[in-house]
């Protein structure tokens, strides 16, 4: 029941690209299915039947964990620990040199194709590159497109492409572990709600709530959510009943959610259900806020940079209004705004740890300012003896 998605007017080999998306599909039990039973054809070839998808898969999707590119140390670790992730990037011939398999995009573009992630080699040099990165390394990763391509069906994308998507890892069972799913959610496009947090919170919270129809004499051993925070902190509540007074708490339990994605939260213990009975799931997130990252750097910085300006205002009222305009305002165009651009376009720092660094800088500014205070020179004499 509820929504569903359906290609039209494409071929399923020409529409991917996007590990989000997927994700959202296989939430709703399908796909999965062995390359044994669904060989992989050329594009010309013929489409498979799509009842494949649920009635001939092997395994069902549990979590989906979702780490951006400007993590890389966290992606490093999570390949070591749960194996390859399934990235989106954009594919063109034009970035690609194939005597060192190697693939370096530097355009703002949207990822048309998907590959697997499995490795990485900081070493990797910048000028294997048919376009030179701003620096060296590389993933690895391994292409659908067989082993007659790049290095035995593998190649290198620089640590600096920008069409990089985020990279999806996938823990998955076999697809005999639960018997039912219920959900209303079967299109691979989320709702979101706009959430906004009073200025004095540490955090957004949002909760969201589904009620079901038990089919049958069953047993409820999870309950399953997406996240599009990172360290999300959720309460699952069960209850039987219609929403009214009848409604009675059955479990609650919670946790922490370390990444975005999909995740499945196993009951403590399983709630027994009888044919046509009512149950609703309700979580309760809670995510931190990027504001107070924000007002906290702000916070820091204040003292210096009410220091530079008592400084600078001093040396202004000496007489030496040419100095003032040149570190207020020729500083911070050759200085500050270079270091936000440098910081933003050739380095894969997060906004938060950029921002910080732009404030900071003005110890530079600071410094001089007080070198020149104290040297006296700014001081002009406007009396005639």
């Amino acid at each position: 029941r509820g929504d569903y998605v359906r290609l039209e007017n494409a071929t399923y080999l020409e529409a991917g690209g996007n590990e989000m998306f997927a994700a959202f599909a296989l939430a709703s039990w399908f796909g999965f299915v062995n390359e044994s039973v669904v060989p992989y054809a050329p594009r010309t070839g013929s489409v498979p039947d799509p009842l494949l998808a649920c009635a001939a898969d092997s395994y069902h999707l549990v979590n989906s964990w979702w780490l951006g590119f400007d993590e890389p140390v966290l992606i490093k670790r999570m390949l070591t620990e749960c194996g390859a992730a399934s990235v989106g990037d954009f594919s063109n011939d034009t970035y690609y040199r194939d005597d060192t398999f190697a693939y370096y995009c530097g355009e703002e573009t949207k990822s048309t194709h998907s590959v697997s992630l499995i490795g990485w080699d900081d070493t990797f040099l910048r000028d294997n590159f048919a376009v030179v990165p701003p620096g060296d390394g590389a993933w690895l990763v391994k292409n659908s497109w067989g082993a007659a391509f790049g290095d035995a069906g593998c190649f290198w994308i620089s640590y600096y492409d920008t069409s990089l998507d985020n990279a999806v890892f996938y823990d998955v069972v076999p697809s005999d572990a639960y018997d039912h799913n219920y959900q209303y959610d079967g299109g691979i496009l989320p709702t979101s709600m706009p959430v906004t947090a009073v200025a004095d919170d540490a955090g957004i919270t949002v909760s969201a709530a589904n009620v079901f129809v038990s089919e049958g004499w069953e047993r409820l051993s999870a309950v399953s959510f997406f996240t599009f925070n990172k360290n999300v902190s959720y309460t699952v509540f069960v209850s039987t009943g219609d929403t009214g007074p009848e409604n009675t708490l059955r479990r609650m339990q919670g946790g922490t959610a370390e990444f975005s994605g999909y995740h499945t939260v196993v009951l403590e213990d399983d709630l027994l259900l009888r044919p046509g009975q009512v149950f609703s799931v309700a979580v309760l997130m809670s995510a931190p806020s990027d504001t107070v990252d924000f007002f906290g750097n702000a916070g820091l910085s204040l003292p210096l940079h009410s220091f530079a300006h008592v400084t600078y205002f001093t040396i202004r009222c000496g007489g030496k209004t040419l100095i003032t305009f040149l570190f207020d305002a020729v500083y911070t165009w050759v200085v500050t705004v270079l270091l936000a651009f440098v910081l933003c376009r050739f380095t894969q720092m997060d906004i938060v740890s950029i921002y910080a660094c732009v404030q900071f800088i003005d110890v530079i500014k600071l410094v001089i300012g007080l070198l020149m205070l104290r040297s006296d020179f700014w001081a002009k004499n406007v009396v005639n003896q």
